[in-house]
């Protein structure tokens, strides 16, 4: 797995989310038909307010944005990258009360 959830938190903070694989997994098990996009659309919606605005993108779409030292992102200037939502962007829903429960939340990502 090589996508993450980029997205500006209420602190106007540049966030990555990179889920685990053994997560994307147990979401796949219990949701055949669900693909890598969808797991991360789910996770989104676990992790992130309701309302929020979000870009899935893999690890080349780093390197292409903000180049590459000995194979891996350069984060020289990490602090100062900055997320503005794409046309594209994805937005963050409500988890289903069945959701909340097994993820034993008592209310959505605040």
């Amino acid at each position: 797995m090589s996508k993450k959830i980029v997205y500006e938190n209420s602190e106007g903070k540049f966030v990555i989310t990179i889920p685990s694989r053994k997560f994307i997994q147990k979401l796949q098990l219990k949701n055949p038909d669900w693909d890598e996009e969808r797991c991360l659309q789910h996770i989104a919606d676990k992790d992130l307010v309701s309302g929020t605005q979000y870009s899935i993108v893999t690890h080349q779409e780093f390197i292409d944005a903000f180049g590459e030292i000995d194979g891996a992102v350069d984060q020289t200037f990490f602090h100062a990258w900055e997320y503005t939502a794409p046309e594209d962007a994805l937005t963050s829903n409500d988890l289903s009360d069945e959701d909340l429960i097994t993820y034993n939340m008592t209310g959505q990502a605040t």
